[in-house]
């Protein structure tokens, strides 16, 4: 809000509510959704954008270790198989 150069007082004449109640809100772990979109409306800014990004990191953060992850069992059966391949009832190492 410093950014903007918007004070508690404008932002809780915006929100209809005291000052008290604005700060109570800035103590929140989290904000009710209607609050936040018009919080976002008021200043003008997306903070659901700042959750969206959030999720894509976390997600794609997921699909790297998942893909890591499988690429390394993949890595272990395929070495396992070129390794011992049974030819004709007998295993030889390739």
């Amino acid at each position: 809000m410093e950014e903007r150069q918007k004070t508690v007082v404008w932002l809780s004449k915006h929100l209809s509510c005291s000052r008290a109640n604005v700060y109570k809100i800035f103590e929140k772990y989290s904000v009710d959704t209607e609050m936040l979109a018009r919080i976002s409306a008021i200043l003008n800014f997306d903070f659901f954008s700042l959750y969206s990004e959030d999720i894509k990191k976390k997600k794609q953060s997921r699909i790297i270790s998942a893909n890591s992850s499988r690429s390394k069992i993949l890595a272990h059966h395929v070495s396992d198989w070129f390794t011992c391949q049974p030819i004709g009832g007998m295993i030889f190492n390739i």
